[in-house]
């Protein structure tokens, strides 16, 4: 700090020979004031503080902002969120698929029909019980396609059949057949007096050659298809059978409306 002369410290003023003097006795001091200020005291290099204790660099490096503030960082993760979830989905949906297919398949094994009384031998008839003479009665008669047959609570009429598919399914949920996959188109009544259910996956069939078909669980691989079909008293309904045939056609449906019964055959072939 620099002085002029007139300027009066500690009852000394500074002469114009550059020398303090001490004041008169009647002198009027001058207290030096420093005026107030309101700005944040300099830091060392010259740099006003800044809020935080970090002096500002003008012009200088600043600090790269954290991964978690920038825009991509948040768009990869939404991406992978997306493609976690289309994958999880997928998976659940096939485990769904095959535990059906597999409840089906189970249900299939464990239905039984009880086995048929034999009857008595020839033989061992008592003595004096006339033998029956050979019945001469035909065979079940086979019904045409497009008629209405009867079996159980159900009337049951087969209204179409398709032999050319091979997969079903699409994606990874899709199945091939060991020949052709056979759609049986059937429309269904429920003619009895009270509700009752038919069961699509425990109805048969014979190949173009004869051979026997069991109907295959794919069909819960088609749109709006179900392995039962449950009507009321006097409700209609609408089913698909599906048959895998190993020589790519079918020669007879058998349909069932009751477990303990043969069922009623159609001929489609």
């Amino acid at each position: 700090m620099s002085y002029q002369p007139g300027d009066i410290v500690n009852g000394h003023v500074l002469g114009a020979d550059n020398q303090w003097h001490p004041l008169p006795a009647d002198a009027t001091q001058r207290i030096p004031t420093t005026p107030p200020t309101t700005q944040l005291p300099a830091q060392p290099g010259g740099y006003p503080a800044q809020p935080g204790g970090y002096p500002a660099r003008p012009g200088g490096p600043q600090p790269p902002k954290p991964v978690y503030r920038r825009g991509w960082f948040w768009a990869v993760v939404v991406v992978g969120l997306l493609g976690a979830g289309m994958v999880v989905g997928i998976v659940l949906v096939g485990r769904v698929v095959r535990d059906r297919v597999d409840d089906v398949s189970r249900a299939i094994s464990s239905i039984t029909v009880p086995a048929a009384t034999p009857r008595p031998s020839a033989t061992s008839r008592p003595s004096g019980v006339a033998t029956p003479k050979p019945s001469s009665a035909a065979p079940a008669s086979v019904a045409p396609v497009g008629s209405t047959v009867h079996d159980g609570s159900f009337d049951f009429t087969v209204t179409g059949v398709d032999c050319t598919r091979t997969t079903l399914g699409t994606g990874a949920l899709a199945q091939t057949a060991d020949g052709h996959y056979c759609l049986v188109d059937v429309d269904i009544a429920n003619v009895g007096t009270h509700s009752d259910s038919f069961l699509v996956v425990l109805q048969s069939a014979l190949s173009a050659k004869g051979e026997p078909l069991d109907a295959d669980p794919a069909v819960l691989l088609l749109d709006g298809a179900h392995v039962t079909v449950q009507l009321s008293a006097g409700q209609r309904g609408h089913a698909v059978i599906v048959f895998d045939t190993p020589d790519g056609g079918l020669s007879e449906v058998v349909l069932t409306g009751d477990v303990l019964s043969d069922g009623v055959r159609v001929k489609v072939g």
